[in-house]
């Protein structure tokens, strides 16, 4: 059986994506990576596509759009769970906790609306790093060269965005490892 799980770095204006495809092996009761795939969404192209006429503002726009986007992937794409990264609050940017809120809302209302029992877990940033094997306030430079270091061969070259969502997706296949090893 194939399982596609879509990883999620949310983000406004840039979101990062990656579609990792697993199978899983009975003969050696494993996991087995057989593809993987990212991508940088621009929601401002997102709100193009999907808003025709004007809905109270840019932010509403945008979100609204991603809803309707994930729902089409979701379906379109086979997308059997979804991990993303929760928001974190940093004091630097105070405001960017909200609207990460709202955009994390939107990633479960889109896959809720499609398939409530669709798996949809979000992990904190130190969570993922960890996950990676490196330190929970590892820089994100180190996440990128871990992806690189454990994905390289699937990845013909990712964003920092891209290399978050992946790591958000190997995440959720490392705690899927571990429970079927149970």
């Amino acid at each position: 059986m194939i399982f596609r799980i879509l990883g999620i770095d949310p983000g406004l204006v840039d979101t990062g994506l990656a579609y990792m495809d697993i199978c899983y092996n009975d003969l050696h009761n494993k996991f087995i990576i057989k593809g993987l795939s990212t991508e940088t969404l621009s929601l401002k192209d997102i709100e193009l596509c999907y808003v025709n006429s004007y809905c109270g503002n840019t932010r509403d726009a945008r979100i609204f759009g991603l809803v309707k986007w994930l729902e089409k992937r979701i379906v379109e794409d086979n997308i059997t769970a979804i991990a993303y990264e929760t928001p974190f609050y940093d004091r630097r940017k105070p405001n960017a906790h909200e609207t990460l809120v709202e955009v994390c809302s939107a990633i479960r209302f889109a896959a809720y609306n499609v398939n409530p029992m669709l798996p949809v877990i979000g992990y904190s940033p130190a969570q993922i790093k960890k996950g990676l094997g490196i330190k929970g306030n590892a820089k994100k430079e180190e996440v990128t060269k871990r992806v690189s270091e454990l994905y390289g061969c699937y990845l013909s070259s990712s964003t920092q965005h891209e290399s978050d969502a992946v790591a958000a997706s190997h995440k959720y296949l490392m705690e899927i490892s571990n429970a079927q090893t149970l």
